[in-house]
């Protein structure tokens, strides 16, 4: 396991990987963690994680990854940010997320304008209310019917939601995709 917080381990990941496949094609960037309940009762220890691992984590993958898709002339780069980057909090409440989300999406369109001479697309997922390992600690009874009530599609966004439209934009059918920030919640936002 990578801890993607520290980049001389993303450094050494990356280029394993390319020693290994002889190229990178894409990158998924996926890792995540939350710190939950008001700002005022966080640890300033709690910032520190989450923005090592859900904002510096994304860019120091990136940065790894850019030299070898430059080399292929081609590459996708998707991140996955969150809802919570449009709302200023998560769903439980906590500013951190949501601050670090934000800024992945603003990384994105960035990096987008930054590696697209070089064929590099970089695009965004915001999942909505997941039901994942992450989440699921924090999710009442109450917290789920809550959210739910909210969700126009009527349920939850599942890791597989995520999965394939990650499939897509680093597919070539998402070739002319770039910069672009896409809500996969539901239609949790429009409500």
């Amino acid at each position: 396991m990578v801890d993607v917080g520290d980049r001389d381990s993303v450094g050494q990941m990356v280029s394993d990987v390319a020693k290994k496949s002889g190229h990178i094609d894409f990158l998924v960037n996926c890792a995540g963690v939350i710190a939950v309940g008001p700002v005022i009762e966080t640890k300033l220890d709690d910032w520190d994680k989450v923005c090592r691992v859900n904002l510096s984590g994304s860019l120091y993958c990136a940065h790894a990854v850019a030299p070898y898709m430059r080399a292929n002339g081609e590459g996708s780069i998707v991140n996955i940010s969150s809802i919570s980057a449009k709302r200023g909090s998560g769903r439980f409440g906590n500013v951190l997320y949501g601050t670090t989300k934000g800024a992945v999406c603003t990384m994105t369109m960035g990096l987008a304008q930054e590696f697209g001479k070089f064929g590099i697309r970089v695009n965004a997922i915001l999942p909505g209310v997941a039901d994942t390992a992450m989440t699921s600690p924090h999710m009442t009874k109450e917290a789920r019917a809550s959210a739910l009530a909210r969700i126009p599609l009527g349920r939850m966004t599942m890791p597989e939601d995520i999965a394939n439209v990650s499939l897509f934009l680093i597919s070539r059918l998402a070739s002319n995709v770039t910069g672009t920030l896409i809500p996969v919640d539901g239609g949790y936002l429009v409500t």
